[in-house]
C-alpha cells in the first residue's frame, strides 16, 4: 500500500493538470477580443500643380469606437495612375514627428507628380485598431510650357522653325501642337494649327509661310487623361516679306 504522504501528491497533480485543462478550454472558446474601428481620411493641397512642383497629402485616423485620434502608427502611402489601381507603395509614414501631428493622428506626405496621379493613405491595423483604407485623392499636373521663339522676319516661301520647351518631355510628355495667328486689321485671327515634333524636352516645326503679312505663335497642349490642357505664351511678331 502506498503512504497517505504518495496518495496526496497524486492528488495534488491531478488537481493542477485538472485547472489547466479547464483554463486550456476557455482560452479556446473565449472570443477573441474585438479590435476598434478606424476612419482614414485624406486630403491634397493643392490638388492641381504644375510640372515639377510638389503636392502634401495627408491623412487622418480616427479610432471611431472611441472617437479619438490614433497617433504613432505606421500608414502606407500608395499611388496609381487610375482611382481603382493597380496601386504601389510609395513609402511609410508616421505620426510621431511631433505632439502636434502624434495627437491629432495627422500623416503626412510629399509627393511629385509627373502626370495626373492617384494617391491613398492604407493603415494595416494593429492589435488594437483595425485596418482600413482612406479614400483616393486625384492630383493633376500641367505640363511647363515655354514661350515659342521665331524669327523677326523671313521672305516668303522661306523655311524657319518656331520651338520652345516643354516638360515632361518626350517619351512621356504630352503631344504639343502650335497655333499660328494672322493679324488682320485690327485684331488677330487664327491661320493655321500644325502638330510639333518632341525631342527631349524641345518642341519644333518647320514652317513655310507663301503669304505676306505679320504672324505669331504660340504652343497648346490638349487636356488628356493625364495632363491638363496649357497654352504657351506668344512669341515675337514675325514679318513675311
Amino acid at each position: 500500500m502506498g503512504s497517505a504522504t504518495g496518495k496526496g501528491s497524486r492528488v495534488a497533480r491531478f488537481i493542477v493538470v485538472a485547472a489547466a485543462v479547464v483554463i486550456l478550454g476557455l482560452l479556446l472558446v473565449a472570443p477573441a477580443m474585438a479590435l476598434d474601428a478606424t476612419s482614414l481620411t485624406a486630403t491634397a493641397r493643392p490638388t492641381t500643380v504644375t510640372f515639377g512642383q510638389g503636392v502634401m497629402i495627408s491623412a487622418v485616423l480616427m479610432d471611431t469606437a472611441q472617437d479619438m485620434a490614433v497617433g504613432g502608427e505606421w500608414v502606407r502611402v500608395e499611388q496609381s495612375a487610375s482611382n481603382t489601381g493597380p496601386w504601389s507603395l510609395l513609402y511609410s509614414v508616421t505620426a510621431d514627428a511631433g505632439a502636434y501631428y502624434y495627437y491629432t493622428g495627422t500623416y503626412i506626405a510629399a509627393v511629385l507628380p509627373v502626370q495626373r496621379t492617384f494617391y491613398r493613405f492604407v493603415y494595416p491595423g494593429s492589435g488594437v485598431y483595425a485596418g482600413v483604407t482612406s479614400n483616393v485623392l486625384k492630383v493633376l499636373v500641367k505640363p511647363l510650357l515655354g514661350r515659342s521663339t521665331c524669327p523677326f522676319k523671313v521672305t516668303r516661301y522661306r523655311s524657319f522653325t518656331v520651338k520652345g520647351h516643354v516638360r515632361p518631355g518626350a517619351p512621356a510628355g504630352p503631344a504639343v501642337r502650335i497655333q499660328v495667328y494672322r493679324h488682320k486689321g485690327s485684331k488677330w485671327v487664327s491661320y493655321a494649327t500644325h502638330s510639333a515634333k518632341v525631342t527631349g524636352t524641345q518642341y519644333s516645326h518647320r514652317f513655310k509661310i507663301a503669304v505676306k503679312g505679320t504672324f505669331k505663335f504660340r504652343a497648346i497642349v490638349s487636356s488628356s487623361a493625364e495632363f491638363v490642357g496649357v497654352k504657351s505664351m506668344y512669341s515675337r511678331v514675325l514679318t513675311v516679306k
